[in-house]
């Protein structure tokens, strides 16, 4: 779900107000959860807080990069460097415990991935730097995000991160395109609102998944979207493959499972 949604913004023809249309399927989740879920612990909410700007930022340095540089060198760049910077982090700040296997698995997920992202021509500078900052972005709000669930309940914390973020990146597209809003988001509405419900709820696993398991093996797992957004910039924008960076990707994978 990840890949796809990704692959329909850089395909979208104003994507900050593509951007706001995803934003609106993750406040309508939030919406619908909040009474059954209630808010977060106390404890929880210092995370939050940050995490929210964290996930503003990441959105809007993601969409730029996209303006500069091709889905297949962006993504894998901006996906690659959080499973890194995250085991680094839980593993030697956090004291999560993992196994030769898992850490060999973690290894073959990174090294894939960024075998992905080099491309055969020179891209542009900008984009790729752009690409970096975005990771930095990713695996600062997934270690925040982590240690949020952690805190108190990881369903009242997704619920409440999905609202806090989409509010200022709808109000962000209204103030930068004001009364041309409604006429650039109107033929994005039901695929953006769609898509935006997907991957809230796509994601929503994924807190709850970084609350209960090492977060470097979480983060190695979920860059598996890697692989697929690969393939589809293969298949919709004629965009070259590494297929043998797919299956190392993919061997680390399995490894992570089996560690």
């Amino acid at each position: 779900t990840h890949a796809v949604w990704n692959t329909w913004l850089k395909l979208s023809g104003d994507r900050l107000a593509a951007l706001a249309t995803l934003a609106s399927g993750w406040g309508l989740v939030a919406v619908c959860a909040i009474p059954f879920v209630g808010t977060p612990h106390p404890r929880a909410w210092p995370y939050l807080g940050i995490s929210v700007l964290l996930h503003t930022a990441y959105s809007l340095t993601l969409i730029h990069a996209y303006s500069l540089g091709r889905l297949s060198v962006v993504y894998p760049i901006a996906r690659g460097v959080a499973p890194l910077i995250i085991t680094l982090v839980s593993v030697c700040l956090l004291g999560e415990q993992l196994s030769a296997t898992g850490l060999l698995g973690i290894g073959c997920v990174i090294t894939g991935v960024v075998w992905l992202s080099v491309p055969r021509e020179t891209p542009d500078r900008a984009s790729v730097l752009y690409a970096l900052l975005t990771g930095a972005f990713v695996g600062s709000y997934t270690l925040l995000d982590g240690l949020g669930a952690r805190a108190g309940d990881a369903h009242s914390f997704s619920a409440w991160l999905f609202l806090g973020t989409a509010m200022p990146l709808i109000l962000i597209a209204l103030v930068v395109h004001r009364r041309q809003f409604p006429r650039l988001a109107r033929p994005l509405w039901a695929k953006g609102l769609s898509a935006g419900v997907i991957s809230a709820m796509a994601f929503w696993i994924i807190i709850w998944a970084l609350s209960v398991a090492p977060m470097g093996l979480v983060a190695a797992l979920r860059e598996s979207s890697i692989v697929f957004a690969a393939l589809l910039g293969a298949l919709m924008l004629g965009e070259s493959v590494r297929w043998a960076a797919v299956i190392l990707v993919f061997s680390g994978i399995v490894l992570t499972r089996l560690g």
